[in-house]
């Protein structure tokens, strides 16, 4: 299994070509959908009633986890309790930022406890996707997508990399979109997989509002990236968008 690294790019399209005339272009835009801000004034989550078994036992483990982070918050269960009212689930905790996790009462330690976890759980995901040859978009990848990016408050596009027996070579976060877009780069997404190796690719971004419907635009980019990987002998498997409760592929849907 290879190891997970950030690629992203510093300098995004700056209007000088049309994003849409060549499939190396410098980059096409995926249109953004309303999130990317965390604001102070932000409203709560809605997460029903926090007396239910189901909260009851997140809430514990939110306590727990700031119990044994060797922390200086004073009042673990009220602590714990605001971060779960904040964020709305357990997972969604684990997903924060630092400046919402702080700014709803957590410390530094706590901070560092919850990124621990979020990067074990990850890793625990992406074996169990991983331990057998990925055919496909298996349940277990999608479960590990939609944890990896199902909470993020800006897009962001993934990549992974297969070899001929559907291994994977390397999982790598390619761009960090605004509030509007992110930016989706053939010429780099393409260009690592000659240099890994690779013979197929799978694809997937984010959309922060939750909604992973597809636009017309995120059809559009798969089609050239697909053209792409087969003009270089390459298979373009899928290209998965995430929301916050599921995830859905265009390969299933039918728009690759």
């Amino acid at each position: 299994m290879g190891p997970v690294r950030s690629r992203t790019t510093s300098s995004l399209y700056d209007g000088s070509c049309c994003p849409y005339h060549h499939p190396w272009h410098v980059a096409a835009w995926l249109p953004g959908d309303g999130g990317g801000f965390e604001l102070s004034g932000a409203s709560p989550a809605r997460i029903g009633n926090l007396e239910s078994p189901s909260r009851i036992e997140e809430r514990r483990a939110i306590e727990e986890l700031i119990k044994g982070a060797a922390s200086t918050v004073l009042d673990p269960a009220s602590t714990a309790r605001a971060l779960l009212v904040e964020f709305g689930s357990f997972a969604s905790v684990l997903a924060g930022s630092s400046a919402r996790l702080r700014r709803v009462g957590a410390d530094d330690a706590v901070i560092n406890a919850i990124g621990w976890c979020r990067s074990a759980v990850a890793l625990s995901l992406r074996g169990a996707a991983a331990d057998r040859p990925i055919i496909g978009t298996s349940s277990a990848l999608l479960t590990y997508l939609k944890f990896q990016m199902g909470f993020e408050t800006r897009e962001r596009v993934r990549a992974l990399y297969l070899n001929a027996k559907h291994e994977l070579l390397a999982d790598e976060e390619m761009a960090v979109g605004t509030v509007d877009a992110a930016p989706f780069y053939n010429r780099e997404i393409v260009g690592r997989a000659i240099e890994l190796g690779a013979t197929s690719i799978i694809v997937a971004h984010n959309h922060p509002s939750g909604d992973p419907s597809p636009s017309q635009e995120d059809i559009m980019c798969t089609h050239r990236l697909s053209d792409l990987c087969s003009q270089l002998g390459m298979v373009l498997i899928d290209h998965v968008i995430v929301g916050s409760r599921k995830a859905v592929s265009l390969r299933a849907a039918g728009n690759l």
